[in-house]
């Protein structure tokens, strides 16, 4: 799982209508925004490719005057982590 927040700026009076758009985006979630227009967003998608297509997205997106990519993390499946398997077989 890729998981990655976001700044987004647009103009005052299209916050609303921004904020709907982009919650509309499957793995998208707008946490935060301000009356001069700034948003915070969550993004959770399965590849870096995906995360980066929706990113590249959000640029692009009418009413987006910038968007910030803040932080990007790759975590690991919870099964991928600890496979109770594994450790039955080395005992």
């Amino acid at each position: 799982m890729i998981i990655s927040s976001a700044v987004v700026q647009t103009h005052p009076q299209e916050v609303e209508n921004l904020q709907q758009r982009l919650e509309a985006i499957s793995g998208v979630e707008v946490h935060a925004s301000t009356e001069k227009g700034q948003m915070v967003l969550t993004l959770e998608h399965e590849t870096l490719t995906e995360s980066a297509d929706v990113f590249t997205k959000i640029q692009l997106m009418d009413g987006a005057l910038s968007a910030s990519l803040i932080f990007n993390q790759n975590e690991p499946e919870p099964e991928s982590i600890y496979d109770p398997t594994q450790r039955e077989e080395s005992q």
